[in-house]
């Protein structure tokens, strides 16, 4: 079956695809345009433009949807929502070619923290009609109007590129909307919130480091102030790029960080521009900020980051003393950071990239887990052959070395998301992913071994169009089962399930969705085994002056009521 499906698909290129758009691969069956297609929530018109992705015979000339998602980053949960329209002809591989049309939209919402499906913040909706959200064939135009109900009872309205439509609901929940392009309809569903959106920042820095790295400053001054007068500011972690409402929401758990801006601080929320990048140059992006909120009080800061961030701004501040520069920090505050590295499931990291070649999805991660900030941080990267500690890595730990390895001057702080008793949570060598039911593809996966003196199998599995630079099996050693370690949480299983399922062959299931990413003893820089018991502070075993666990594994950056506390306890003093 598989050379001949090839076969076909270059056949078929062979005599011309006169849309661009060929569905050879994975599911066709496009949402037709019909009164009959089910209506799509966000995820589902995401997987679908994934899947017209994979189908375009240039894929130069089709905007990925990582790049389409990233349009959103600027726009408020309680703004003008954009409405993404994809509508294409895409050809299959039918005798003789035959050419379908498709049409799907959605409201596109960014991502927003601890939230699986994003939601519109108030009862009235305004629905903008850009032409950057309107996707079509190569050389396609625009079409001359729209009608869209927006299932406000108010029925269909004519639209043109660039109107706004505002749209009154009745009671929270979810709303249907359809769009009519022609004779082709797309109905989507709309989460609808009453909850407010996070407040708009006071003002917003735009930074710019002499190595010309970019960064943006989100200011939230303490309540009641017009000035600054306690700044603390916040690096966000990997890959950076979040939107300030996501920023805000993730630090403000449990109202953390409206209870700090009643304490008296001003939250400097700063996101990267270029997050991947090495930490070393987005050091620069954060020594900027600390500058600015020096020329604007003299009062002493909090300089602090979340996951990555926590070890650009150690990067930063370390240097500034080995250069013998003033930063005026008073409390250095870091919360589930990589300090000893941390780990990213190998066998999703083999997943990644021997699939990366046949799904756009695959592709977006494996180019993450190789960017340069990945690559310092994680304790072992795959390469595309074997897990290694990443030269780049190496270098980092030797520059952080040279400069001090940690700012001397401020008081020391850790929040670990794990808990502190060395407890294990997942088996060594256990089952995390199957994938199977398709002669195309099919994969299986497993958490790391421990102790084996002989290779055990990670991951195995068979792709149609897998990357040939990448074997199809994968085992190695291991001394830690680290997946299994107490510590901040991650779904990289899962999300290798997601992947495998955008695809549509086969039946995917994950036994293990949840592990470690950022061990308990990496958050808190302790050179102690994952599987003992956290000492105490006053041990002095850690860099830290003073460090808090949660009491059970959270999800990487959640932390708990009693971390809330301790905080404000520890930043108030």
């Amino acid at each position: 079956m598989q050379p001949e499906l090839l076969a076909q698909r270059n056949q078929r290129v062979a005599q011309g695809v006169p849309c661009g758009m060929l569905a050879w691969w994975g599911r066709s069956d496009f949402p037709d345009g019909s009164s009959s297609a089910a209506a799509l929530s966000q995820a589902e018109w995401e997987t679908w433009y994934s899947r017209l992705q994979q189908a375009a015979l240039q894929p130069d000339t089709f905007v990925a949807l990582e790049a389409v998602k990233a349009m959103t980053a600027p726009l408020r949960a309680n703004g003008a929502l954009p409405v993404a329209i994809a509508n294409f002809k895409v050809a299959t591989l039918d005798t003789p070619l035959r050419e379908q049309h498709t049409l799907i939209a959605c409201g596109l919402l960014h991502e927003q923290w601890a939230s699986a499906t994003p939601s519109y913040r108030g009862l009235t909706v305004t629905f903008s009609f850009d032409a950057r959200f309107y996707f079509s064939n190569a050389g396609a135009s625009l079409p001359e109007h729209l009608e869209f109900d927006p299932g406000d009872g108010q029925g269909y309205r004519t639209l043109r590129f660039g109107d706004y439509l505002s749209a009154t609901y009745a009671s929270a929940g979810t709303v249907t909307a359809t769009l009519r392009c022609g004779t082709l309809l797309a109905s989507f569903t709309l989460l609808v919130s009453s909850q407010p959106a996070p407040p708009a920042p006071d003002e917003t820095w735009e930074l710019r480091a002499a190595n010309g790295n970019r960064g943006s400053a989100y200011v939230f001054r303490a309540h009641g102030q017009t000035s600054l007068s306690r700044p603390m500011l916040v690096a966000e972690g990997f890959p950076g790029g979040y939107p300030c409402d996501y920023l805000y929401a993730m630090l403000n758990q449990h109202d953390c960080l409206e209870a700090l801006r009643s304490a008296g601080y001003d939250m400097i929320l700063l996101s990267f521009a270029n997050g991947a990048d090495l930490i070393q140059n987005n050091a620069q992006v954060m020594q900027a900020c600390i500058r600015q909120a020096m020329q604007r009080t003299s009062a002493p800061l909090v300089v602090s980051g979340v996951s990555m961030g926590g070890l650009v701004a150690r990067y930063a501040l370390a240097d500034m003393e080995a250069r013998q520069q003033p930063h005026n920090t008073r409390i250095f505050l870091t919360i589930d950071t990589p300090h000893r590295g941390a780990y990213t499931n190998l066998c999703s990291q083999w997943f990644v990239h021997y699939f990366a070649k046949a799904f756009p999805m695959a592709q977006s991660f494996a180019q993450l887990l190789d960017s340069p900030a990945n690559q310092q941080f994680v304790l072992s990267w795959f390469n595309g052959s074997a897990a290694i500690v990443s030269p780049i890595r190496e270098q980092f730990i030797k520059d952080l070395d040279a400069i001090g390895n940690y700012p001397q001057q401020p008081l020391r702080l850790a929040v670990a998301c794990g808990q502190d008793n060395g407890q294990r949570s997942i088996a060594p060598h256990a089952p995390a992913l199957d994938w199977s039911g398709s002669p195309l593809c099919q994969a299986q996966l497993w958490t790391l071994g421990e102790d084996n003196d002989t290779p055990a199998t990670l991951a195995q599995g068979y792709c149609l169009l897998a990357d040939g630079s990448v074997a199809d099996s994968f085992s190695m050693t291991s001394k830690e089962s680290w997946e299994g370690a107490p510590g901040g949480q991650n779904f990289y299983n899962y999300y290798s399930a997601v992947i495998a399922q955008s695809i549509g062959y086969g039946t995917v299931t994950t036994p293990i969705a949840q592990t470690c990413a950022v061990p308990t003893v990496s958050a808190l820089d302790l050179p102690t085994s994952p599987f003992q018991p956290v000492p105490a502070a006053a041990s002095n075993q850690s860099p830290f002056h003073d460090y808090i666990c949660c009491e059970t594994n959270q999800l990487h950056l959640h932390f708990t009521p009693s971390v809330k506390q301790w905080l404000l306890d520890q930043l108030t003093r």
